[in-house]
């Protein structure tokens, strides 16, 4: 089967980038391997101005329309369509060096209502088009970094009050700090052992109360939620990673192959065997 591709070998990328629809800033051979399904270190951002793409995130398919940004985290498993036809955009690429630089830090990686894209007010459009403008052109001319990270900054907080704004729209944001800190927990440590009554500890919440905020926010319970985050890097390893399935149950510990293989069919309704034969036909 194929497996996911490791673009950073192919691609000599400087720190922030920014491209529009009219650019090709790469080889052939590269293009061709960036309509795989891929991943990078470096987050990205899309913004459409026109038309919609379809970009396939974790598995999972978003359409980004006209007036949205789509945002992705390093390491995601991405797809971008095969054609964007019409529309028109500009992509911005950081690497996480350049995010550590940045003064402040952004909640809506986190992405609390699941969607990876955000839409925005006519007036907050306009602002965001205006300094993406102004951080290609200093890109362009080699202006420094104080200025280039200044508008990287400006766009991504234009993001945050947009995504937190529809969030207070659509959810009424309740509990939504809550869940931001039980969301960050989880990413940190997934990895290990990890029990609800553990992160309500860290969290200084009861049980209880630590049910009520992520049922809320995910639709299901805290422990489901730390068993899919564990399936969902189940997933990308067994694409992207070269390592067996026992060494893959002991990275995620578990205490056999077995037992990752009973987690796995119980979190996905399918197999490893057919999980991997069902992404070998897609990639074809």
């Amino acid at each position: 089967m194929k497996n996911i591709i490791d673009m950073e070998p192919w691609l000599n990328r400087s720190e922030l980038e920014v491209w529009s629809h009219l650019d090709n800033p790469h080889p052939q051979e590269v293009v061709d391997l960036l309509l795989q399904p891929h991943k990078s270190s470096y987050y990205f951002l899309m913004f459409i101005n026109r038309g919609s793409v379809e970009f396939s995130v974790d598995l999972r398919t978003v359409q980004v329309n006209e007036g949205q940004a789509l945002f992705i985290k390093p390491q995601q498993v991405r797809m971008p369509p095969a054609s964007k036809g019409e529309a028109e955009f500009f992509k911005i690429l950081f690497s996480e060096q350049t995010y550590s630089l940045l003064p402040l830090t952004f909640k809506f990686w986190l992405d609390p209502i699941q969607q990876q894209k955000i839409s925005f007010t006519a007036d907050a459009w306009e602002r965001m088009n205006q300094v993406i403008l102004l951080l290609r052109q200093t890109l362009q001319k080699d202006a420094g970094i104080a200025l280039s990270h200044s508008y990287l900054q400006s766009v991504l907080t234009e993001m945050e009050e947009s995504y937190f704004a529809n969030v207070s729209t659509q959810y009424n944001g309740r509990y939504v700090q809550p869940f931001l800190r039980f969301q960050h927990l989880v990413e940190e440590q997934f990895m290990a052992p990890l029990s609800v009554a553990a992160i309500a500890k860290q969290l200084a919440m009861s049980e209880s109360n630590l049910y009520s905020v992520v049922k809320e926010w995910s639709g299901i319970s805290p422990k489901k939620y730390i068993n899919q985050r564990i399936a969902l890097e189940a997933q990308r390893r067994l694409l992207y990673a070269d390592e067996s399935v026992k060494e893959l149950a002991t990275r995620l510990g578990f205490s056999d192959e077995n037992y990752l293989s009973r987690f796995f069919r119980k979190q996905t309704g399918q197999s490893i065997s057919e999980f991997r034969h069902k992404f070998a036909e897609l990639s074809r």
